[in-house]
This record gives C-alpha cells, sequence and structure tokens, in this order.
C-alpha cells in the first residue's frame, strides 16, 4: 500500500477512464481557475494542519522531480494526503491487519462522485491479485464544504465576529453528494474568503475532514479485510455496465446493507483505537456523527 506499482497504476488509469466514459462528472482542477497565490496559502496551511510541510518537499522531488518546492499544485497534495492517510490507517490496525494492508491500495479518483468503493477486479471483471480502495475526489470536496459551513457557524471568541451562515456550503455538499454533474462545480463557494478567521477555519477543515476520509478508508478495508467479496463483486459490476455505485448501494437489500454495517463498526472501533483519551474519543465520535446526520 506504501509503493507505487506501475501494475496497480494501470488499473487505476483503466477505472478512471471507464469513469469518465459512462459519468458526467466534474474534474475540480480542470474546471477550477484559483487565484495562484491564495491556492498556494490554502495548501500550505492544509500540509501543515496534516503534518507534512515538512516531508512534502521530499516527495514532490521523488514523485514530481524538478517542481519548485513552493509550487505545490491540488493534484500533488492529494498525493502527499494520500502519504499521511496511508501512515494513520496503519496506525489503527493490529499487526495482522498492517500485514493484509500489503494487498490494499488507496487511490484517489478525480470524479465528482461523493463516494468510495472496494473493488479487486480490473474494468474486464479479471480477478485482481490484491485491493484497490477509491476515494472519489467529490466526497473530498462535499465533505470540505459541510464542515467549512459547520466551522463558519460556530466561531466563538476572538473569532465570534467572523461567524456567519453556512447555508450556501451546506447546499454545495448537498449538490455534490446527491447530484454531483459537472454544472454544479462552478457554484461550489470553494474560497474560504481572506478575513484572520480563514486560517483557524482552514486548520479545523483539515483536521475534520481528514478524520471522515480516514474513517471511510478504514470501512473500505474492512471490505477487503472482511472477506465481503461479493459486495465488492457487485459494485464492479455495477461501475462496469454504467449504472453507478449507487444503484447498488441504495438498493434495499438486507445481506448486502449487513456487510455495510459491518464495515462500519469495524472502521469505528478502528479508529477509536488510534486515540488516547476520552476528550478525542468524543470529537472523533462527534464528527462522525454530523458526517453521517
Amino acid at each position: 500500500m506504501d509503493a507505487s506499482d506501475p501494475a496497480v497504476e494501470l488499473v487505476v488509469r483503466q477505472y478512471q477512464d471507464l469513469m469518465k466514459a459512462h459519468f458526467d462528472r466534474w474534474e475540480v482542477r480542470r474546471k477550477r481557475e484559483p487565484d495562484q497565490e491564495k491556492e498556494e496559502l490554502r495548501v500550505s496551511r492544509s500540509l501543515e494542519v496534516l503534518g507534512l510541510a515538512s516531508e512534502v518537499d521530499d516527495f514532490m522531488q521523488q514523485i514530481f522531480p524538478g517542481t519548485p518546492p513552493n509550487d505545490v499544485t491540488f493534484e500533488q497534495f492529494l498525493e502527499a494526503y494520500l502519504i499521511s492517510m496511508r501512515d494513520d490507517v496503519h496506525q489503527c490496525l493490529t499487526p495482522e491487519q498492517v500485514a493484509f494492508l500489503g494487498n490494499v491500495h488507496l487511490r484517489f479518483l478525480t470524479t465528482g462522485l461523493a463516494n468510495a468503493q472496494c473493488v479487486n477486479a480490473d474494468v474486464s471483471g479479471q480477478p485482481l491479485s490484491y485491493f484497490l480502495t477509491f476515494i472519489n475526489e467529490g466526497l473530498y470536496f462535499a465533505l470540505n464544504q459541510l464542515f467549512t459551513g459547520l466551522i463558519f457557524e460556530e466561531l466563538q471568541g476572538d473569532l465570534a465576529e467572523y461567524r456567519r451562515d453556512g447555508t450556501d456550503a451546506f447546499e454545495a455538499a448537498i449538490r455534490l453528494y446527491l447530484e454531483p454533474h459537472s454544472t454544479n462545480i462552478e457554484a461550489v463557494p470553494l474560497e474560504l474568503g481572506d478575513d484572520e478567521a480563514t486560517g483557524e477555519v482552514q486548520a479545523h477543515l483539515s483536521s475534520v475532514t481528514t478524520i471522515v476520509l480516514l474513517f471511510v478508508s478504514l470501512h473500505e478495508f474492512a471490505h477487503a479485510w472482511l472477506g465481503h467479496h461479493a459486495f465488492i463483486e457487485a459494485s464492479h459490476l455495477a461501475m462496469a455496465n454504467g449504472t453507478g455505485f449507487e444503484a447498488v448501494q441504495l438498493e434495499p437489500n438486507p445481506a448486502a446493507w449487513t456487510l455495510e454495517f459491518e464495515a462500519d463498526d469495524f472502521a469505528f472501533r478502528a479508529l477509536m483505537s488510534r486515540t488516547k483519551s476520552l476528550e478525542s474519543h468524543w470529537a472523533h465520535a462527534f464528527i462522525l456523527y454530523l458526517f453521517f446526520s
């Protein structure tokens, strides 16, 4: 899971192409034309919160030789994000599960779908010797909007004067989750603003978004670890047929929902095993409560 395998990357690209062929979904990096200075500042804040500020330069030089240290693109930011996510997943697992983790590869897909999947077959249906867990970029941005609205509405103390209504952000998150078509990206309020609260909000935003994505990663790992092969195959067939993962996941199938609840239970317990204090337990549980509600 820690190393980039050309064979794995080939399968990832095949799934990426398949998604593009079947769905009218936006690709964030190509749709946006952000202010370069603001974007670099935003990425650098996120890297600091994720604890990647010191290692991202070395990472970029390995993956993107010749890239200036301070010129971080969003694509490179997501690659660095995966490094942090893999380390976090590792910390949540038992030694036996860590050994199994070598068979599970975590990747972002550049689609606007706000979900995640686990597959163990390529796009032609041929079995793989490993598992791929995909987090679609749409989930990252839907979470980003959800928690942006929540954080701005709850600013207190010295930052209370910057409190503002989160309705626009909430509605953007809902649109991305329920109907992630390319036209919706134009209505997503990605910028946080230039006031004094922006840095504080960005720090909290990166923290809570990471907790939920860690839960999602552990959930998808659980499908592989617990042997949910029927569920994984059903998801693959839905993708291959162009019907979308939602068609499988939302059908009232008690057996499928049982597998989902088992994966949720695994992910919640694994996530909580990473925290040491009662306060951290409550904080993690509350963030997941907000996410699910």
